[in-house]
């Protein structure tokens, strides 16, 4: 058994990835996904650009949360979490053995691509990929 995947984010849909890798630290592999800010979000692209800003504008009490992310990494990883159970113990490490990069890496490391989440599967336009929602929201990418 493969005790690390590497796993290669570019053009690749959110939900699926995210999944694989939620599915993959709960059993107790370490994940690490890179290009993390070229994923892709299905949907209407311009009720993605009119919701997100409403969701991070509206937090509740002011200096008090909830907070929502605006770089690609931590937006990707605060999605990720809602996959997992991560107020147990047991989904707190899964979420540690996840980690989230963006670009590519220095070093030669062979890269998997998770074919089930490619975006070549989607049958329509409407996406939009982390990195222009992120710059959207104030991002610095």
């Amino acid at each position: 058994m493969i005790s690390e995947r590497n796993l290669d984010g570019k053009g690749m849909i959110f939900g699926r990835i995210g999944s694989y890798a939620a599915k993959r630290a709960l059993l107790g592999e370490t994940v690490n996904i890179y290009n993390c800010e070229e994923i892709v979000i299905t949907g209407n692209k311009q009720r993605m650009l009119d919701d997100y800003p409403k969701k991070r504008k509206f937090t509740g009490q002011m200096g008090k949360g909830p907070f929502r992310p605006r770089r690609a990494d931590l937006m990707l990883k605060r999605r990720i979490r809602g996959m997992i159970p991560y107020e147990s113990i047991r989904g707190r490490e899964a979420l540690a053995r996840i980690k989230f990069w963006i670009g590519m890496p220095e070093s030669q490391i062979t890269l998997e691509r998770f074919e089930q989440a490619d975006m070549k599967r989607l049958t329509t336009q409407k996406y939009l990929t982390i990195k222009e929602l992120s710059r959207l929201l104030g991002g610095k990418i």
